[in-house]
């Protein structure tokens, strides 16, 4: 049994379906959060690849987009300002996450460094550095639709903290593709008439290193959603869960999902509410 396969059978919400090796390849070659390809019923987008450790290749993909700001300045500000910054290079984004990401948190050089660590895992755009748009590729896959790289735009803002940072993702989302395009059945969902975007979402949320620099808490501050199709809306009101709690079940999994040592040591039992706090210890 694969490392996903073992950990989804205790801590994920998310339904697992099949896959093969060539879906794997496919998604592992592309720069999005899922598969361009049409997939078919013999190749099926698996939620788990999204944490895959690319945190180097996803700070590199935010060049020159503007869609990634620290403190209110770009990071291709950052970048302008010292050429040697190299965010493909892990030491040199780790070195990255120390001086600026972690700059006010009043850590211990060594507890600064095992942060960073812990960031080099899960700070990409599957994961904190876009928690709405990783929350969102898991709730639509599990309706079977994809949630691909053009069809949705993303802003992250992230505020340093005494503590750690606040990372804020500002996500828009313009049209949904079906899992299974060989169906003829399935059609895309665009928007309602007079609607630009079929989702329009925020969350803020705290990343807390101060108890623990291996294992933060993280914390939503605030969340909100707005609908421009009504199809959407009606299925996800009918799945009784708050945007905030979506959140929440994709953070569980992500910071579970890489501090997994021993599986049988963790219990099935574990609950959450929109009210607690996030760590990898829950």
């Amino acid at each position: 049994m694969s490392k996903w396969k073992a950990f989804h059978s205790l801590h994920s919400p998310l339904p697992l379906a099949k896959k093969d090796s060539s879906a794997e390849k496919d998604l592992s070659n592309e720069n999005d959060l899922s598969n361009e390809n049409d997939l078919s019923n013999e190749k099926i987008f698996d939620i788990g690849l999204i944490f895959k450790d690319n945190a180097e290749k996803d700070w590199e993909r935010q060049k020159g987009l503007n869609s990634v700001y620290i403190n209110g300045k770009s990071l291709d500000d950052y970048l302008e300002k010292d050429p040697s910054i190299n965010l493909s290079d892990s030491d040199s984004l780790r070195s990255f996450f120390i001086r600026v990401i972690l700059k006010d948190a009043e850590l211990s050089e060594s507890d600064k460094l095992a942060a960073a660590n812990y960031l080099l895992k899960v700070f990409h755009q599957g994961g904190l550095l876009r928690p709405v748009s990783g929350a969102m590729v898991a709730e639509m896959v599990q309706n079977q639709y994809l949630v691909r790289n053009r069809n949705y735009t993303s802003c992250a803002n992230i505020i340093t903290t005494k503590k750690g940072f606040l990372i804020q993702e500002d996500y828009t989302l313009h049209k949904l593709t079906p899992l299974d395009a060989n169906d003829p059945e399935n059609e895309s969902v665009k928007p309602d008439l007079f609607y630009n975007y079929i989702i329009k979402a925020q969350a803020t949320l705290n990343v807390d290193f101060s108890k623990n620099a291996t294992n933060p808490d993280i914390t939503i501050k605030n969340n909100s959603i707005s609908y421009g199709s009504s199809a959407v809306q009606k299925v996800m009101d009918n799945r009784k869960r708050s945007f905030a709690e979506i959140i929440l079940d994709f953070l569980k999994i992500l910071v579970n999902y890489y501090k997994v040592d021993d599986l049988a040591k963790l219990s099935s039992e574990e609950e959450i509410t929109p009210e607690e706090r996030i760590s990898p210890s829950m």
